[in-house]
């Protein structure tokens, strides 16, 4: 590629010494960033782009390498280039929406690489430095600008893609893990608006943020906005993460409840194969596939009994598929609300 990269990793990277040994060729260099001074560590170089992780980030020096391809390409001032470690399906939700919403729910701090034009950096807004994840709040706050970032687009486009089982939901809800303590505190503050900053439907977009919030093991917050706006919206989106949530507490008489109150919704169609997929090899899987296909193609209320038949059973080979169709269709709704707070008409 033309150009040079300056490569800005924090010191305390556990792969540090790795890293600075397999980047260092001729055009790159590798910047150490200390104690989240990140904004000092970017004005130390001269580079064409920059490329920023932290020390929490599987990173590799596979990775820094493999990024020069994709930058000498790239049209945007940002752009997230995911690890090697990441699916296709996380990168379904990127495909589909918004910058805005894809940031929120992927966790960007986890698994990708923040790559910044440093000639677009004066139309960017100012990093805070000081805190651990200065970083990613500067990158959602950029990112969700329109036309500022791009993503590479993943091999299939599928929903479900190779999740591996620590990227499934759990179908019993559980406290959110440490590393998801800061985005959940920035899809908190954040306004519908900010998702879906040209919104159609006011109840579609507070149902946006209730899903970012749901998929994040932010339970209490999402309730409370599904809530807000029950019987609103398009299809319904908030009744739909409604109802999940009490099908995850659980309570699934109060979730079929609220799948009675939702009735048909687009997504139905659209996870029918997916459920398929995921249940084939498994023991009792013609079974439930039968259950599932009900009337009229998916049957809410049969996955009900599916996640009751597999609790305190999650990692059994019916569980995972529970959780596999779960997250898929977790995935699909986000896509579908968020189409109809934008006034998208485009197939899931």
């Amino acid at each position: 590629m033309s150009g040079s990269i300056d490569f800005i990793l924090e010191r305390e990277h556990p792969q540090w010494d790795a890293i600075r040994s397999g980047v260092a060729h001729p055009g790159t260099t590798l910047v150490s960033c200390e104690a989240a001074q990140w904004q000092a560590a970017i004005g130390s170089g001269n580079a064409d782009w920059l490329v920023l992780a932290d020390r929490r980030a599987a990173v590799t020096a596979a990775d820094f390498l493999g990024v020069e391809q994709h930058l000498a390409a790239a049209k945007t001032p940002l752009w997230l280039q995911p690890l090697t470690m990441s699916s296709a399906a996380k990168r379904f939700v990127g495909e589909q929406c918004a910058a805005a919403v894809s940031l929120c729910w992927n966790n960007p701090a986890l698994d990708s690489l923040v790559c910044v034009r440093r000639a677009g950096l004066a139309a960017l807004p100012a990093m805070t430095d000081g805190h651990s994840d200065a970083i990613w709040d500067w990158l959602i706050r950029a990112g969700g600008r329109p036309g500022v970032l791009s993503q590479p687009a993943s091999s299939d486009g599928a929903a479900n893609g190779e999740l591996s089982q620590d990227q499934l939901r759990s179908l019993v809800s559980r406290p959110a893990l440490p590393e998801q303590h800061w985005l959940i505190a920035h899809i908190q503050r954040a306004k519908p608006s900010q998702f879906v900053p040209e919104k159609k439907s006011e109840a579609d977009s507070v149902a946006v943020k209730a899903g970012l919030l749901l998929w994040h093991d932010a339970a209490d917050a999402s309730h409370q906005l599904s809530q807000s706006i029950e019987g609103l919206g398009q299809h319904q989106a908030g009744d739909y993460w409604h109802a999940i949530t009490h099908r995850r507490e659980p309570d699934y008489s109060n979730a079929k409840y609220w799948f009675r109150h939702l009735g048909e919704h687009p997504v139905f169609a659209e996870l029918r194969p997916y459920a398929e997929q995921a249940l084939q090899n498994v023991a009792d899987g013609d079974t439930w596939n039968t259950r599932l296909s009900g009337t009229r193609g998916w049957d809410p209320f049969a996955f009900i009994d599916l996640c009751a038949a597999c609790e305190g059973r999650e990692d059994s080979p019916l569980g995972l598929a529970a959780r596999r169709i779960q997250t898929t269709e977790m995935q699909l709704l986000i896509v579908s609300a968020w189409r109809d707070a934008s006034g998208h008409s485009l197939t899931l």
